[in-house]
């Protein structure tokens, strides 16, 4: 589903729970939450311009170093689950991510996560700093 961008605040992405989502017990898996929070964070990325279509992995400018996630509550198949997605920190090389999952048209947080991001040249193998352009971008999701 699309997201919305804003010119300020966290980067809203939304996702309908799909039955493949959901685990024995009829909850959306674990693993699924990981494949909702990336779309959001890879959407959020594309708004900012620092990801761009390639079919190239390593043209890609950056590169994962830490993810995590915390389960609150439950969802289930067909729920509209909508993903803020907000910049935590901007360094110099890398910036962190925090996401919050709440279900559509409510305020009760079901799970929290996010990740750092380093800006990274894959041919030099080195982390390089985040351009002007990318700190401009990322931070109208601070």
């Amino acid at each position: 589903m699309a997201g919305k961008e804003h010119a300020s605040g966290p980067h809203l992405h939304t996702v309908r729970v799909r039955f493949a989502d959901c685990d024995q017990a009829g909850h959306a898996n674990t693993v699924a939450y990981m494949a909702y929070l990336e779309a959001a964070r890879e959407e959020m990325l594309f708004a900012t311009g620092m990801l761009k279509p390639t079919v190239d992995a390593r043209e890609l400018p950056i590169i994962t170093a830490k993810v995590w996630i915390e389960y609150l509550g439950e969802t289930f198949y067909g729920d509209e689950l909508e993903i803020r997605t907000r910049v935590a920190r901007l360094g110099t090389k890398s910036f962190e991510l925090d996401h919050e999952v709440v279900r559509a048209g409510e305020e009760d947080v079901l799970t929290r996560g996010g990740c750092v991001l380093i800006r990274y040249d894959y041919g030099n193998k080195a982390s390089t700093p985040l351009t002007g352009e990318e700190r401009e971008g990322l931070g109208r999701y601070a």
